[in-house]
């Protein structure tokens, strides 16, 4: 897995995103519209669909083909969860997404064991008035197909991250 070059990168103000490797698009993320927070993608023949699950957008529920598949919770103490479910109704998987860091901040993908499972290190691009994502994965073990997917909820926990920090910063000034 190291050996492959991802990046999460940004193609829209809107907050739409696309996951890349090496040089080459391998799916886009598009939010429906400006402020509604739900995102859709189509990966290897499944629709996938993230949308707000309240009001105050601290939970949001993950779709596959119309099927529920997970979900994802921002909690106060500044770390979203991810749970994702399969079709054979075993245990889920759950995961934590950290923002690390203060001047150089980042973000940790952790398993239920608090072991790293993928590093983003930002990447400030003023052209687009956004961030680019490198992906860093540590020797773990994941097929390619089950990593993208979790790049895709790791990319829209990147926007949750930011449209929270935005309203903390507004509602301080």
């Amino acid at each position: 897995m190291n050996g492959l070059k991802l990046k999460i990168e940004s193609t829209s103000g809107r907050g739409n995103y696309q996951i890349t490797k090496g040089s080459f698009p391998m799916l886009e993320i598009k939010y429906t519209s400006w402020f509604s927070g739900h995102a859709q993608t189509r990966f290897k023949g499944t629709a996938i669909d993230i949308k707000p699950g309240n009001f105050w957008q601290s939970k949001f529920s993950i779709t596959k083909n119309d099927k529920e598949a997970g979900e994802m919770k921002y909690h106060t103490k500044g770390f979203i969860s991810f749970e994702l479910w399969d079709d054979s109704g075993e245990q889920p998987l759950n995961y934590q997404f950290r923002s690390k860091g203060f001047w150089k901040s980042y973000y940790l993908l952790l398993d239920e064991a608090e072991n790293i499972v993928l590093r983003l290190q930002p990447k400030w691009i003023w052209r687009k008035f956004s961030h680019d994502y490198e992906v860093e994965i540590p020797d773990v073990d994941f097929d390619e197909e089950f990593l993208t997917e979790l790049l895709i909820y790791c990319g829209y926990a990147t926007n949750v991250y930011d449209q929270k920090n935005a309203a903390t910063t507004a509602a301080v000034t």
